[in-house]
């Protein structure tokens, strides 16, 4: 990805300067919209509903005798969701424009909605939940994940999130109804504090599960890599409200765990020998995307707990060689451990070709149409689609439909949007520090801009280059001319 600063033309208006007008009218204009709208919604004025396709002849009044249909109430939801989201996206908007204030126009857009009027009535008292570990997500993997599953489901979500929470990642938490646990790494163990955020989620995760009336209060939970996922439909559809049963989803298939040097590795390190070859033949099985009845997650994340934590309470766990082994994917490792020796209650594994999850690594969905909908080897559109990094064009539509605070398509705007950018310089097609002052690969960059909030929470980083997503850090900042790579971005501090 290059960035290139645009010259201005002499005579040319400052951008913000042209739109200024344009941007009152759009936002006056979508200020009148939100508050129609919010009339008609807390009105009942079925006239009004029906311009925004809610009511109308054929369906239920809201309020009205005849009750609602799930469907009406699901379309009125997703109406004060969308209502919602206008409201706070303008309020932003407008936030360095002291000329237009949205409570000046209308007292009614600060009407604020509880999560409760969001959420679906829990089944014989239970709720589901998603949960998992957003720890240093970037923005927009993170904006992907919360509204492409808020979209489609009124589960809880919980995340957790290294303290102190960007600002950023408040705003589109809060507009989703995503509950953010964050967590002080400086407060963890000093074993905790060396552990890949990978690792350290399932004891987190089991922590929380921990307290009795918090496990009394969900019936099923999906567990889901945060960064690389996105969510085309409820992933709660494909289980039974009263199932007891464990589900996970395989990786790619053409290849054994015995034969990939990754997976069977983390077997090997962690589990030894024996273990490798007692599973060695089986399928890879995914760790980042399960799902199940409480009973069976929490059965899950304790033998888990038990195992990384070293607590040696399980024959498997005074097997295990951790914190020795501990390292990037081991957790992987030990998952496959658990569901190959079925050693949780109820385990069903879903291949690839015909499962509600695609594993994009695995190279088996196909991705069809306008709106890159991800479909199975049946052709059925799957609930969860993981790794979709793995496509950049997916992952390029996927930012331009769930981030709006940016121009994805302009890395110039994405730099100049990044505060903790504003302390570098950068240039561009050039690694300016090849094989000098490594300090440590960071992947999962979306941008050469991830790489300055990297670089900020790295001791002694002065610099870094990006290449193919990933941020290589640097503890200099000294460089001469050095060397051509096209798509790279070199930043030091300024």
């Amino acid at each position: 990805m290059q960035l290139e600063r645009t010259p201005r033309k002499r005579g040319q208006r400052n951008k913000s300067e042209s739109g200024e007008a344009s941007l009152c009218t759009l936002v006056l204009l979508s200020v009148c919209v939100v508050v129609v709208l919010w009339f008609a919604l807390f009105r009942g004025d079925q006239r009004l509903l029906g311009v925004f396709g809610i009511g109308g002849n054929g369906g239920s009044e809201v309020g009205g005798d005849g009750g609602n249909t799930k469907a009406e109430l699901r379309r009125y939801e997703e109406t004060l969701l969308r209502a919602q989201r206008l409201t706070l996206r303008y309020r932003n908007l407008t936030g360095n424009n002291p000329a237009i204030k949205l409570s000046d126009v209308h007292p009614i857009v600060d009407v604020p909605i509880s999560q409760s009027s969001i959420v679906t009535p829990a089944v014989d008292g239970k709720k589901d939940i998603v949960i998992g570990m957003a720890q240093d997500t970037d923005p927009k993997n993170f904006a992907v994940f919360c509204s492409s599953l808020r979209g489609v489901t009124k589960a809880d979500i919980l995340l957790f999130v290294n303290a102190p929470i960007p600002k950023r990642h408040e705003a589109i938490a809060a507009l989703n109804h995503v509950t953010l646990v964050p967590f002080d790494s400086t407060a963890l163990s000093e074993q905790m504090r060396k552990f890949h955020p990978s690792t350290l989620r399932w004891p987190l995760m089991f922590k929380f599960f921990q307290d009795d009336k918090i496990r009394a209060s969900y019936q099923r939970v999906w567990m889901v890599d945060v960064r690389d996922t996105y969510f085309q439909s409820d992933p709660f559809d494909m289980l039974p409200l009263h199932t007891s049963s464990f589900f996970a989803f395989k990786g790619v298939e053409t290849i054994t765990i015995r034969d990939c040097g990754w997976n069977g590795g983390w077997v090997k390190d962690c589990f030894g020998s024996d273990v490798l070859a007692d599973i060695g033949d089986n399928n890879i099985i995914c760790s980042g995307v399960s799902v199940g009845s409480m009973d069976t997650v929490f059965e899950y994340l304790t033998l888990m707990d038990d195992i990384i934590m070293s607590k040696r309470n399980s024959a498997m766990g005074k097997l295990a060689k951790f914190p020795t082994c501990e390292r990037n994917g081991v957790d992987q490792g030990t998952h496959n451990v658990i569901i190959h020796k079925n050693l949780v209650s109820n385990i069903k594994i879903f291949d690839q070709s015909a499962g509600p999850v695609a594993n994009l690594q695995a190279k088996m969905a196909s991705i069809v149409g306008a709106e890159h909908a991800v479909l199975n080897r049946l052709g059925h559109k799957v609930a969860v689609v993981h790794q979709y990094d793995r496509n950049p064009e997916l992952q390029k539509f996927l930012f331009k439909r769930y981030v709006d605070w940016v121009d994805t398509d302009n890395p110039v705007a994405e730099w100049n949007e990044e505060p903790a950018c504003k302390s570098f310089a950068y240039k561009n097609n050039v690694d300016l520090f090849k094989a000098r002052c490594d300090l440590k690969m960071a992947g999962g960059a979306t941008s050469a801009a991830s790489c300055c909030s990297k670089c900020e929470a790295t001791p002694s980083c002065q610099a870094f280059t990006y290449y193919s997503s990933v941020c290589f850090l640097k503890s200099c900042k000294e460089f001469s001319s050095g060397y051509q790579l096209d798509a790279a971005v070199s930043g030091y501090r300024s």
